[in-house]
């Protein structure tokens, strides 16, 4: 989960409106409140320059790489940011384990063969 100190910041709110909203303006975000608004439209703004982010022909800005809860971090170029997700373990990822340990032996958990579960590969087919 997200500590709380974290959740507190601007950047963090404006973040989760975007991942919410998908499509929008930046008066919808500022809509939420307690936010200034050229705070908003700096982290939009830079959001677009690094490419999460894209503006429409109608006026609206769309989400285009869903980055995960955190929001993005601006490095001092401005022009390239940081990803707090990156270390993060995904549900995807931890998806992936557990289907190769599966296939691997064990059914009911992540280890290869753990002993404690009552079926593996071999005497489920076997």
């Amino acid at each position: 989960m997200t500590p709380a100190r974290y959740a507190k910041t601007t950047r963090y709110r404006v973040w989760q409106a975007i991942r919410v909203m998908r499509r929008f303006r930046t008066n919808d975000v500022l809509a939420l409140g307690g936010m200034r608004p050229k705070s908003v439209r700096n982290y939009v703004a830079f959001l677009k320059r690094v490419g999460i982010l894209r503006s429409l022909s109608d006026g609206y800005t769309m989400l285009v790489r869903d980055l995960g809860p955190r929001a993005p971090i601006e490095r001092p170029d401005g022009r390239s940011f940081q990803d707090p997700n990156e270390h993060a373990p995904s549900i995807a990822v931890h998806r992936v384990r557990l289907l190769n340990a599966q296939r691997q032996g064990c059914i009911n958990c992540t280890r290869s063969a753990c002993g404690d579960c009552p079926k593996t590969k071999e005497d489920r087919h076997g």
